[in-house]
Order: structure tokens, then C-alpha cells, then sequence
């Protein structure tokens, strides 16, 4: 479980280049989670303003397994309008 930390801590990538991300992106935590979970949620809500974030109040911080049911609804809903929306740029190719 340290090595977890270990990667976090010496993680070159900085907040400014995660901002130049444009592709469509979701992240959803726990309201009832870890300080430094929600911590790190926040950060990510202000470093990528133009992405899907939403907190769930009652999810901690194992929320894909204690909340599958909501997690999974948000994760359908998110890819089904981003494939709607992508299609709908991208011709599709032509079976050969």
C-alpha cells in the first residue's frame, strides 16, 4: 500500500498540464470519504473546470463497490452522451 503514496508523491505531471487535457472526462467521489480523498476531488474540480464532477453524499470512499448501483448509473449516462456526441462529430468508418 505505501508504493501508493510513493507514486503520488513523486509524480512529475503538474496541475497546469492536467488543465490541458480537452478530452470529455468524469470524476465522481464520496462526501463522506477521507479528508484527503476529498481534498484531492477538490483540487480536480478547480484544475479541470470543463470536466463532469459530482460528489455523492452518501458514498465514502469505496463508493464503486458500497454504491455500484449509483456509480454505475452516472458512468452509463456519461459514456452513452459522450459516444452520442462523438458519433455525431466522427463519420463512422465504412466496413471494408
Amino acid at each position: 500500500m505505501i508504493q501508493h503514496f510513493d507514486a503520488l508523491f513523486s509524480e512529475p505531471l503538474q496541475r497546469a498540464h492536467l488543465a490541458l487535457l480537452k478530452m470529455p472526462m468524469m470524476f465522481i467521489s464520496g462526501a463522506r470519504t477521507v479528508a484527503v480523498t476529498r481534498r484531492i476531488a477538490e483540487l480536480l474540480r478547480l484544475t479541470l473546470p470543463h470536466a463532469q464532477h459530482e460528489v455523492l453524499q452518501a458514498m465514502g470512499h469505496m463508493g464503486p463497490i458500497t454504491h455500484v448501483t449509483e456509480v454505475n448509473q452516472r458512468l452509463v449516462e456519461f459514456l452513452h452522451a459522450h459516444a452520442l456526441s462523438s458519433s455525431a462529430r466522427e463519420p463512422l468508418a465504412e466496413a471494408a
